[in-house]
């Protein structure tokens, strides 16, 4: 008997330790990155290993903006383009910076574009990854992995049923310099496209923050895209839009962002030590990661090259959980905040009637992080 009235005393701390494992498991499941798919794979998957085949034309050594090194790498983006059956152009501009912190003021800039014409468009999508490095870096993490992704990405839905919507590619120059790409692309936008709806094309910026670690989707502009960010899977919060905001940084998806377009900015941000340094190489880069952005880019991509971009869904607080993106709609933000602040009170008012004491309030909240 006394055996049995100890085990249900136990009962309510055995579920919180379940609940405590759960909840670990839960948070811990999205950082793992996925296992790089072999060169073997499917015609219709992305795979990491084809991906970092290609970075030997892209970053081997040091490209900046306007060197000799940088010319190659653009003659062979524009060769693999080709070979996927695709008619890049390089645009040649002078841009003005757009960046605060940037060392130049002004550039003359040669951008690579090209397009997968969708069947029945409704707007279009624009793979984004700039294609210069920093003088000190051959610049595997920062950006080339990204651009051999899109490449990748690229070759799969060439493989594939033709989208509804319109896929671009562009290969940005100058990023490092002040974004000086992304603007002259802007630039000529308006100019050429006077007339179309900036909200009707959608933004899909890739970056590299390091050499490792799982891809992080860490903003979206505009409105609406819940779809693409749990087609995406990939590590978010709809928190952290709200954090990158209020730090010092941009990527060419800042420039779109303030010209009217929407979008989604992914990275990954570990081995963050080698960024901008001669060891941001192609031996340093994770394929774990590459496979990671590629997936995450891809499922964005298939789901908004099949949606109606003349129309967005509405906005919506979105999160992380097993491996998968939670949503529900941003309506429910503040009252599910009022329930949470009027649940912690009423919860330790019933602790206390079953002799929940102060103390052991306080165990239990210092220890549940």
């Amino acid at each position: 008997m006394q055996f049995l009235t100890m085990m249900r005393r136990r009962v309510p701390a055995l579920a919180a330790l379940l609940l405590l494992l759960l909840t670990a498991f839960a948070v811990t499941q999205p950082l793992r990155t996925s296992e790089p798919r072999p060169a073997s794979a499917p015609a219709g998957e992305f795979s990491a290993a084809r991906a970092v085949a290609l970075l030997d034309g892209i970053a081997k050594v040091p490209h900046p903006a306007g060197s000799g090194a940088q010319a190659d790498v653009r003659e062979y983006l524009v060769g693999e383009l080709r070979k996927l059956g695709l008619r890049p152009e390089v645009q040649t501009r002078v841009a003005p910076s757009n960046a605060e912190d940037s060392p130049a003021v002004v550039g003359s800039v040669s951008n690579i574009h090209a397009t997968i014409p969708g069947k029945k468009p409704t707007g279009r999508v624009l793979l984004v990854a700039h294609y210069d490095s920093v003088p000190t870096a051959p610049g595997a993490g920062d950006d080339g992995s990204s651009v051999a992704a899109i490449l990748e990405i690229a070759r799969v839905l060439k493989s594939g049923a033709q989208p509804r919507n319109d896929i671009e590619i562009l290969f940005t120059d100058g990023e490092e310099q002040g974004l000086l790409g992304a603007q002259a692309f802007v630039d000529a936008e308006a100019s050429t496209r006077p007339t179309a709806d900036p909200r009707q094309t959608v933004v899909l910026n890739m970056e590299g923050r390091g050499t490792s670690g799982p891809v992080v989707m860490f903003q979206k502009a505009g409105t609406g895209l819940t779809s693409a960010v749990r087609a995406s899977r990939a590590l978010t919060t709809s928190f952290s839009a709200a954090i990158y905001e209020r730090l010092p940084n941009d990527t060419d998806l800042t420039v779109f962002d303030e010209a009217g377009m929407r979008g989604l900015n992914f990275a990954f941000m570990e081995g963050s030590a080698h960024y901008h340094t001669a060891h941001d190489s192609i031996s340093r880069l994770d394929a774990a990661s590459v496979q990671d952005m590629g997936d995450a880019a891809l499922g964005a991509v298939r789901q908004l090259g099949g949606t109606d971009l003349s129309h967005s869904d509405p906005d919506a607080t979105y999160f992380s959980l097993f491996g998968t993106v939670v949503s529900y709609p941003a309506w429910l933000n503040l009252p599910l905040a009022l329930v949470a602040a009027l649940g912690v009170p009423l919860l330790l008012w019933l602790g206390r009637r079953r002799g929940l004491s102060p103390s052991g309030a306080g165990r239990a909240a210092v220890a549940f992080p």
